[in-house]
């Protein structure tokens, strides 16, 4: 079982990480911002971002403690984290090393990662009626431009192709990428571990 996963509603609408440096928050910001004016989020489609965007440091300006996973604009990870994807999925993803402070000005304790997921898959199967297609442009032309949209009432028959993901820990998917995809066994290593800061949105069968 694969699921979808964002960001906590504790870690989202709780806490609140910045850029120590107001130079390197303007840039990482005037880039995000950039990117979604242009329909191109790079991390969104298996690239590595430019390191000189990410801020060497942030610090926890809200909110009591950092958690594992922090998907405000760049993605954030703890090192258990990072190391729980790499077991699975090792030289794939790119990690940048970020210094974190806490509230108070001391480091935090710890080393964090900005995460940019590099794995980009066509690995959704409508055969358990889940989905729908929806054509893209010319797509009498061009057959292969579609994308997926679930059913209304469709959240229980999800489904990924088992053979398309095997080997891969975490990835987007090209025809539903709004969320990533985490594979069961990190799922299984998130949870028993205790890491904190996601939650699951929706299940997706292998088969």
């Amino acid at each position: 079982m694969a699921a979808q996963v964002s960001t906590s509603v504790k870690s989202k609408y709780h806490n609140e990480i910045v850029a120590t440096d107001p130079a390197e928050r303007e840039k990482a910001e005037r880039f995000y911002k950039d990117c979604l004016d242009s329909n191109d989020t790079l991390w969104d489609f298996g690239r590595p971002m430019p390191e000189e965007y990410f801020p060497k440091q942030v610090q926890l300006i809200k909110g009591k403690e950092v958690f594992d996973y922090d998907g405000a604009h760049f993605t954030m990870v703890s090192d258990r984290l990072k190391r729980a994807i790499e077991d699975i999925e090792p030289g794939v993803h790119q990690f940048v090393p970020v210094d974190v402070l806490g509230r108070d000005g001391a480091p935090y304790g710890g080393q964090y990662w900005f995460f940019t997921l590099c794995s980009f898959l066509d690995a959704i199967s409508p055969d358990l009626g889940g989905v729908y297609k929806r054509e893209g442009y010319d797509f009498a032309n061009h057959p292969d431009r579609y994308s997926w949209v679930i059913k209304s009432g469709g959240r229980n028959n999800l489904a990924v192709y088992k053979d398309k993901i095997a080997g891969h820990a975490v990835w987007y998917d090209v025809r539903y990428p709004s969320s990533p995809f985490y594979a069961d066994a990190l799922l299984n290593r998130l949870e028993a571990e205790g890491m904190e800061g996601w939650e699951k949105m929706t299940y997706w069968a292998e088969i």
